[in-house]
């Protein structure tokens, strides 16, 4: 006895076994941002090397640092910034402003001197 043709799977059926054996653009977006987002979070995971730059400015001073406005000096003695290069703007009153570029390193603190008046 001969078997009986298996019938043919229809249109929708090949169609839908043919949509999971490849990935469409949908997915692999969905892979390209999933990648990225798994590099952005070990960016963030790994904070830059920071340093510490001292302040001792006499009798006060209004303090920036490469050009945001940080806090007056004293209470302010100490900042925590990233390593590189800084430029620190300190200003009193009617005085001319002190600037000075220092370079700050994770591991050695820097100091910033600098006296207002006579």
């Amino acid at each position: 006895a001969a078997t009986p043709p298996a019938a043919a799977p229809s249109a929708s059926a090949l169609a839908s076994r043919d949509a999971a054996r490849q990935p469409t653009r949908v997915h692999a977006r969905a892979a390209g941002a999933a990648r990225r987002h798994a590099a952005a979070r070990a960016a963030v995971q790994a904070p830059p090397a920071t340093g510490v730059l001292r302040l001792a400015i006499s009798p006060w001073g209004q303090v920036e640092v490469d050009g945001a406005p940080v806090g007056t000096t004293p209470p302010l003695s100490r900042l925590t910034l990233p390593e590189g290069a800084h430029r620190i703007t300190v200003r009193n009153g009617a005085a001319p402003a002190y600037t000075a570029t220092v370079q700050v390193d994770a591991g050695v603190p820097a100091t910033l001197r600098h006296h207002f008046g006579p």
